[in-house]
């Protein structure tokens, strides 16, 4: 079977819920390939460098961020713990490092072809405990996907305050990229 019947084999018999999990994997791998090229094109300095000024931890600070909780959810088991967050610390000082990490987490990704039901123990609440609730793979990859877009928004701004450009998409969601698609200016 060539690639292009393979894939259309794919595309027409593979259940419904398998698509959707396969669109969201592609959809994540490529908000984190986005980050991964901008990453490995950045100076240690600039990237480990926090931003009295904006108030806001180094450029690495929020690639380690992002990079954990892709790592909470891949982590087996069938339950996904944003709270115990391993923060390699390394990660927010090493571009080439961090870079490495988010290309080996796109090839993880890669591989999760279903939604299968998995428990999310998160806090909500600084004085009570963590919270544990019912989900699905692929709303935890809806999550991810809102959750990195809105930190390469801060990324975004931390580079232009460094005389960073960036493409215009970079760090913006997807419905406002839709909408400014639809709308002249």
């Amino acid at each position: 079977m060539s690639v292009v019947t393979g894939n259309l084999w794919k595309l027409y018999f593979m259940p419904e819920q398998e698509n959707q999990t396969k669109k969201l994997v592609d959809d994540n791998i490529l908000l984190l390939n986005q980050l991964a090229q901008f990453v490995q094109e950045q100076a240690s300095q600039i990237y480990s460098l926090p931003n009295e000024q904006l108030q806001s931890g180094s450029i690495g600070a929020h690639v380690r961020h992002i990079i954990d909780h892709y790592l909470s959810v891949l982590v087996d088991g069938g339950v996904v713990n944003y709270d115990q967050r391993e923060r390699d610390a390394n990660i927010e000082i090493n571009a080439t490092y961090a870079g490495d990490i988010l290309n080996a987490l796109c090839s993880e990704l890669s591989d999760l072809s279903k939604s299968d039901s998995v428990k999310v123990v998160i806090s909500t609440n600084v004085e009570g405990p963590s919270s544990t609730v019912d989900s699905a793979y692929d709303r935890e990859l809806c999550f991810l996907h809102s959750h990195t877009t809105h930190h390469m928004a801060i990324i975004r701004l931390l580079a232009i305050h460094n005389n960073i450009v960036l493409p215009c998409y970079f760090g913006k969601a997807a419905s406002t990229q839709k909408f400014e698609k639809n709308v002249q200016f």
